[in-house]
């Protein structure tokens, strides 16, 4: 199997995306830590079975306290962590900017912006020693490898070799 014995944390979990994310590799052999946003969302995750493991984690990922604990929880279950999926993120309404509220504006950069920042500062440290190990960003539809000591913010698919 693709990814047997492979740990893998995914935010964004218990959305459409995320809950099929979660079933592709639990179904392929990885330990999962899937993190959501709410703890009313984990059911989502009831039907996710394979030969992998799930564990899973509540944590707002625009909090730097709760990234570090889902991140520090990780390391503490398996003692590596081979591949993250920085999957988390919100959208609203859309409407003109004149009447977009600034306090959706602002969770959004808090969740989409911040959260991804976040999930790198404290997950990526804990991978950069593996060679091999995965970094994906959902951002947008695109994606792409790059090497992260090029640059410090971007956020897209990286290959941590």
């Amino acid at each position: 199997m693709l990814f047997s014995g492979k740990n893998i944390i995914i935010t964004g979990a218990t959305g459409d995306l995320g809950v099929a994310i979660v079933q592709r590799l639990i179904s392929q052999g990885a330990n999962v830590l899937a993190v959501a946003g709410h703890q009313s969302e984990i059911s989502r995750l009831a039907t996710c079975s394979g030969p992998g493991s799930l564990e899973t984690s509540v944590a707002d990922v625009s909090d730097a306290e709760q990234v570090l604990g889902y991140a520090t929880r990780a390391f503490a279950l398996w003692g590596q962590i081979d591949g993250f999926v920085n999957n988390a993120g919100i959208q609203t309404p859309v409407r003109p900017i004149v009447d977009f509220p600034e306090e959706d504006f602002d969770r959004v950069m808090a969740v989409n912006i911040r959260g991804v920042f976040l999930g790198m500062k404290y997950v990526l440290p804990r991978m950069r020693r593996r060679v091999g190990c995965q970094y994906v960003e959902r951002f947008g539809l695109g994606g792409r490898r790059e090497n992260l000591r090029l640059r410090g913010l971007q956020t897209r698919h990286h290959r941590l070799d």
